[in-house]
């Protein structure tokens, strides 16, 4: 069973829960963290490689080293993106960016990223150069990673091997250069076969489509006139040719037919990518002209990019999930890489860093010889070396040193693990609670002792402290009295308690109260309850009973207020209402009572055979007033606000008594 760990807590939980509570919603999320982590950073079938804001590399997935020839450690905060790619081909896209968005753009990281940074996706065609000098045509997606003030933090680039739709229009290409050479009769059957061997081949989805225009010539739909076996493979749809787009698609978009249109009129290919309704698969196409003596048909390849897509979608999710749980962590979370440079902190640590200026990205061994004197900083450096390398998690609680870069001493709990980061590799993350103010309020408390014991004194509810005493098999069996104030004797009765087991001066003791203190001392969950014990000569008490100190000492902190008096005074209450109740229902009269807008609330037996009908409590519709009709013994009808009822609820008058009038019921019959 899963854990619910989305419940808010209370502002006076106890501070061991909230830490309990957090540290399992702090694994939670790193363990789904890891699992998404897994699933894309080892996946071989697209690259997936993220730079700073700089276009430094930082991450440099599988499907990256195999593309590409390089391993992580060859480029890892050691390149930049550029280097990668065809330099002839940045220098294009520049130029082609700098004329169509009218702003002079440098070749490089900027041609790549420059549309991304912006605030759009941008997808286009590019060659990697792999480490040997071989060439991978790749279709790249880029998109911008952001922070949560919204600043530009990296840039994250998925790359798909485009290699077999080079291949294809390469073959297309061949195969009309050999039909122009072939002899008139030779070419329909030659043309034939080699299409049919291409069609057949090629991985990419591939389809003709012919224009369905209306009588201005504006396209209504568009016919498939030819398919490869590939088509059906990328789009799912299957016995598409003769047939429209309308007819196999449900709810196309009309911007497929007027993209389709524009490549028609304007003879230029264009690359998009849509979502193929109904079948949850989303294309990347790229749509051209076929000469034809019409001019109205459009060649289109294409394919199934979905499983692209959605890992874009993971790798986003992942990094804002990675980066959120770390950036705003209620408690000190600092991450070291395995270059051993602090590669995040997040927001409540940034305190224990203070002075230390740049933060990120700096050397971990270096800062702590800046925070700690040599001997600690030397430890804790040897500490995260060694769960780097093995993966063995330390604790350290309540350590308390001196700092070495300004005059405070200052405590902590901080505990260190290895997680594996986004970049694929090892780092070691640190949770630490600051327990300096603590410690201080620890100190003042021990100054002001005698402060408490007088508060302890003259406390108006019982207090004390018990030892749990369990036997053999962790079953509660009695409970030793450690310290008891002065009002704990006046609320139980039980006098000298310090020092004597509960068995010992009340043997017949209820055993249920064992099983709750027990409970207590072993989960450390408080607990507030009212109970009778009769052994303790039938006294109620109102209880608050909270664990003190550490689990081990078994100790429980109780607060009680003795409430057998308001006890029975709400016995009696109730006793009394029951019988006031009775007198009420059976009484020989008719009564009934109302609220101040006139709505009946209670009424008697007598009241129903008064009305001869019974109305519904609290009913809005049940108005005293649209219940009967009042006359005066001379035949006058009186208005609802003349009747002594309505001055009496109005504050008019305090009562009203032997007023002689005639009342009509609903159902038209009168009674004086």
């Amino acid at each position: 069973m899963t854990e619910n760990l989305n419940i808010t807590l209370k502002p006076d939980t106890p501070t061991n829960i909230v830490e309990g509570f957090i540290e399992r919603r702090r694994q939670a999320i790193l363990l789904k963290t890891g699992a998404l982590q897994n699933a894309i950073f080892n996946s071989a079938h697209f690259s997936s490689i993220a730079t700073d804001a700089n276009g430094i590399i930082q991450i440099f997935n599988v499907g990256a080293e195999r593309m590409l020839g390089y391993t992580e450690v060859e480029v890892m905060n050691k390149v930049t993106l550029a280097y990668l790619y065809d330099p002839q081909e940045m220098i294009a896209r520049a130029e082609i960016l700098s004329g169509e968005l009218d702003t002079p753009i440098e070749p490089g990281f900027e041609a790549l990223v420059f549309k991304a940074a912006r605030g759009s996706e941008d997808i286009f065609e590019l060659t990697y150069i792999r480490k040997d000098g071989s060439r991978l045509p790749v279709v790249v997606s880029v998109t911008a990673l952001r922070d949560d003030q919204n600043a530009i933090i990296g840039y994250l680039l998925i790359g798909t091997d485009n290699t077999a739709r080079k291949q294809a229009e390469q073959a297309l290409r061949q195969t009309s250069i050999r039909l122009g050479h072939l002899r008139d009769e030779e070419a329909p059957r030659t043309r034939d076969e080699h299409y049919r061997t291409l069609f057949e081949s090629i991985d990419e989805g591939f389809c003709i489509i012919e224009k369905v225009a209306g009588a201005a010539g504006e396209p209504l739909d568009f016919r498939y006139v030819e398919a490869n076996p590939a088509f059906t493979t990328q789009s799912g749809l299957n016995n598409i040719i003769g047939k429209t787009i309308r007819q196999v698609v449900s709810d196309p978009s009309e911007d497929w037919f007027l993209t389709y249109d524009a490549v028609l009129k304007t003879g230029e290919p264009i690359r998009f990518e849509r979502e193929l309704t109904g079948k949850g698969r989303i294309l990347e196409l790229h749509a051209f002209r076929i000469a034809h003596g019409t001019q109205n048909r459009v060649g289109i390849s294409f394919r199934d990019i979905t499983e692209r897509k959605r890992t874009e979608e993971l790798l986003r999710r992942n990094h804002d999930t990675f980066f959120n749980m770390i950036e705003n962590a209620p408690f000190g979370v600092y991450v070291v890489d395995a270059q051993f440079r602090i590669w995040q902190a997040s927001k409540a640590s940034l305190g224990a860093f203070r002075n230390i200026s740049p933060l990120v990205g700096r050397d971990f061994g270096e800062i702590m010889h800046i925070l700690w004197h040599e001997a600690f900083a030397n430890e804790a450096i040897r500490r995260f070396r060694h769960t780097l390398e093995t993966g063995e998690p330390y604790v350290a609680l309540s350590m308390t040193e001196q700092r070495h870069n300004i005059p405070e001493v200052e405590s902590y709990d901080w505990r260190i693990e290895r997680i594996t980061l986004p970049d694929g590799q090892f780092g070691v993350v640190c949770y630490y609670y600051d327990l300096t103010e603590r410690m201080h309020a620890e100190n003042a408390l021990r100054a002001s002792e005698e402060r408490y014991h007088n508060l302890f004194n003259s406390i108006d509810e019982g207090f004390c402290i018990i030892e749990m005493i369990f036997d053999e098999h962790d079953q509660p069996v009695d409970y030793r009295f450690l310290e008891a104030n002065p009002s704990f004797e006046k609320h139980t009765g039980l006098r000298n308690a310090k020092g004597k087991r509960m068995r010992e001066i009340a043997p017949n003791h209820e055993a249920h109260w064992f099983e709750i203190y027990g409970r207590v001392a072993l989960t450390g969950k408080p607990v507030r309850f009212i109970d009778e014990a009769k052994a303790l000569g039938g006294y109620w008490f109102d209880v608050c009973a909270v664990v003190l100190g550490e689990p081990e000492n078994r100790r429980v902190a109780i607060l009680l207020t003795n409430i057998t008096e308001r006890v029975k005074a709400e016995v009696a209450l109730r006793q009394s209402e029951g019988r006031f109740r009775a007198l009420f229902d059976r009484g020989p009269i008719a009564m009934y009572c109302c609220d101040l807008a006139g709505t009946i609330q209670e009424y008697n037996r007598g009241a129903v055979d008064l009305w001869r009908m019974e109305p519904q409590r609290g009913d809005s519709d049940s108005h005293f007033s649209g219940m009967l009709k009042w006359y005066l013994p001379d035949g006058t009808l009186l208005s609802y606000a003349q009747t002594p009822m309505a001055e009496i609820l109005q504050g008019k008058i305090s009562a009203a008594y032997d007023m002689e009038v005639a009342i009509e019921r609903l159902d038209g019959s009168r009674i004086i």
